[in-house]
């Protein structure tokens, strides 16, 4: 079976650009507010079918995360929760991140966390909950 491919955008806003309709609120390690909204996916915000990627058992599910284009914003880390088969990669490097999901089994209510580093304001804060993972029984 051909892989499939999901990609999403992660925009971000700090306390003094503010929020908009649409943004999540995030306190960030120093107190501060920030503000994230994903886009793309399978829905546009930044989630597949409803906040679901469905993965079939032998078809590789690739999810890619790009953080918008403020060059202050790294990703700083993925965690990935409910994986008991560790068959879920993820690799990250300044402003992207790339979790893999190799089916090699069905896991259920698989869930992945971006961490974003502030590298002006020299902080962090979680973008989450990002994707839900459920298998496709069909």
């Amino acid at each position: 079976m051909s892989d499939k491919k999901v990609s999403v955008g992660l925009d971000l806003r700090n306390s003094e650009s503010g929020s908009a309709p649409g943004y999540t609120t995030v306190t960030a390690a120093n107190g501060q507010s920030y503000y994230y909204k994903y886009s793309g996916g399978d829905d546009g915000n930044g989630n597949a079918d409803n906040g679901n990627v469905s993965v079939k058992q032998g078809k590789k599910t690739e999810v890619t995360v790009t953080v918008g284009s403020d060059p202050r914003y790294k990703v700083g880390g993925v965690f990935v929760n409910n994986d008991p088969d560790n068959d879920i990669t993820v690799e990250f490097n300044g402003t992207q991140a790339t979790l893999t999901d190799s089916a090699t089994d069905l896991e259920d209510n698989i869930y992945y966390k971006v961490t974003v580093c502030d590298t002006t304001a020299n902080t962090y804060f979680d973008c989450d909950p990002t994707i839900k993972n459920v298998p496709d029984n069909n």
